[in-house]
């Protein structure tokens, strides 16, 4: 039984297609708790922060507002299921694992690239170093 879902969002919105279509009539039909996590490289959030003249923001809070979340969430409520939204400031992989470890996190839902000419699947390396890095069930989109 699935408890506590964990939907690593990405900023490109258009590679979040497959994990949302992949997700979403699971997390419908088990009905956990789905936490949607974006995780912040440190450039990533001190540019941010200086294009709004911040001195800081809590990463939950930005994550909020960022646009890739935002759609992801949309296209889930639109398919009946509602999710929390977390944020962190880090390396996402790192990041990505402790989250799980420390949220009771059941299962995580990745997105992940064909490369090569050949079209062989292989994972992006957050999706891989993720992959390596947790002890709970993870499912793969390929897009």
């Amino acid at each position: 039984m699935m408890h506590h879902a964990l939907l690593p969002v990405e900023n490109d919105v258009d590679r979040m297609d497959s994990v949302v279509a992949c997700a979403a009539p699971i997390l419908e039909a088990l009905e956990p708790s789905v936490t949607l996590y974006h995780v912040f490289t440190e450039d990533r959030y001190s540019t941010l922060l200086d294009g709004m003249d911040v001195d800081s923001m809590d990463p939950d809070t930005l994550a909020k507002r960022n646009e890739a979340v935002q759609e992801v969430a949309a296209r889930l409520r639109e398919d009946g299921v509602s999710a929390d939204i977390r944020g962190s400031v880090g390396d996402p992989a790192s990041e990505i694992a402790s989250y799980v470890e420390s949220n009771d996190v059941d299962h995580v839902f990745l997105g992940g690239r064909r490369r090569s000419s050949t079209h062989k699947a292989l994972f992006g390396s957050v999706s891989q170093q993720t992959l390596m890095s947790v002890d709970v069930p993870c499912t793969i989109a390929i897009e």
